[in-house]
């Protein structure tokens, strides 16, 4: 369990964190707690908040995630993610990952534009800057769900694909609409819940692939105004993974 652990919930974060980014307005900040499970034991905590526009009206969104219980004597680490946001676009301005794994930490600050990523890392103690050109407009990890949010209620919805910047490789997540059911969580019932299949594939900067696509797992979003991540299942190399929604409020911006 222990070298799967980390790179086993980052990949969870990597489409369930993307996906819990359901903002419901620049008028309200939202913060959503999350349980992820391996073969029946908590493994994880996830924490989601949705921020208040500031007065350049940019509005930040943070997640944090980190081991509990007996997988955090085994392997503890911590993963934060930050996105920052203009109010009249879906696309990020900066995001931030920083990974602490055993009290060690890397650190990823990348800069967006339409056609540059500037980024600053800091791995281990040894700092480094960079630049990529993505094949099209990029989003972080935080970011695309702003705009599969926005066209999953159009009737002509079925597919999107996203290209993906996470700090240290582009990559293109396809998102694809399968049904809808009800399921449970321990938060409340859904009725009529969007069920999402996402794959993966590792992309160079002219766009072509590096990797076949891969499936990273089954999404389950509420059927809602604002959908919202209620609940995953992850298939890792180390079994059935799955992430379930606890809570979640919301408040209104001052």
């Amino acid at each position: 369990m222990r070298p799967h652990l980390l790179p086993m919930t980052f990949a969870i974060l990597c489409i369930t964190l993307l996906m819990t980014t359901s903002v419901a307005t620049a008028q309200e900040q939202k913060s959503s707690s999350y349980a992820v499970s391996w073969h029946g034991a908590t493994v994880a905590g996830i924490k989601l908040k949705h921020g208040c526009p500031n007065t350049k009206k940019i509005i930040p969104h943070a997640l944090v995630a980190s081991s509990t219980g007996l997988a955090d004597d085994l392997h503890s680490f911590s993963i934060r993610l930050d996105s920052f946001l203009s109010s009249s676009s879906s696309f990020p301005l900066q995001g931030r990952t920083k990974i602490t794994e055993e009290e060690r930490t890397r650190h990823y600050i990348s800069n967006f534009s339409k056609t540059l990523i500037k980024v600053s890392s800091n791995i281990f103690g040894n700092k480094k800057s960079s630049s990529v050109s993505p094949p099209k407009q990029a989003h972080d990890l935080l970011s695309w769900i702003m705009d599969l949010q926005s066209e999953l209620h159009t009737a002509t919805f079925s597919s999107k694909t996203y290209v993906v910047w996470d700090g240290w490789k582009l990559v293109n997540i396809k998102a694809t609409k399968s049904h809808t059911e009800d399921i449970s969580t321990p938060y409340k019932n859904y009725k009529n819940a969007h069920v999402l299949t996402i794959t993966r594939t590792r992309i160079r900067e002219d766009g072509t692939s590096i990797s076949a696509p891969s499936s990273l797992g089954t999404l389950w979003l509420s059927n809602t105004n604002t959908p919202q991540l209620i609940a995953m299942d992850f298939e890792s190399k180390v079994g059935l993974a799955s992430i379930r929604l606890v809570n979640t409020r919301t408040q209104k911006c001052k």
